[in-house]
């Protein structure tokens, strides 16, 4: 004989399902965000002198620039800067 799982049993599991799947996509969004930090990391004392509303500012022309086409045709990947590069 089959068991099988009552309404409740199946909406547990549901849930369960459901909240195994936004925990995984929070972690992939936070390891996102880290590694586009690292990319801005040599400048966080410039960014922090920022105001807010330069900080907006900046990400807006930040996202304008990573929409445009130029942006879209660069060849190649770029790993994040180090801060030791030579100046």
């Amino acid at each position: 004989m089959k068991k099988t799982r009552d309404i409740n049993q199946q909406i547990a599991a549901s849930e369960a399902r459901t909240a195994r799947l936004k925990s995984n996509a929070r972690k992939a969004r936070t390891r996102q965000l880290i590694i586009a930090g690292s990319y801005l990391e040599p400048y966080l004392e410039k960014w922090q002198a920022l105001t807010e509303d330069q900080r907006k500012n900046l990400a807006d022309q930040l996202g304008r620039a990573i929409h445009s086409p130029a942006a879209a045709s660069t060849p190649g990947t770029h790993a994040p800067p180090t801060g030791r590069e030579e100046k």
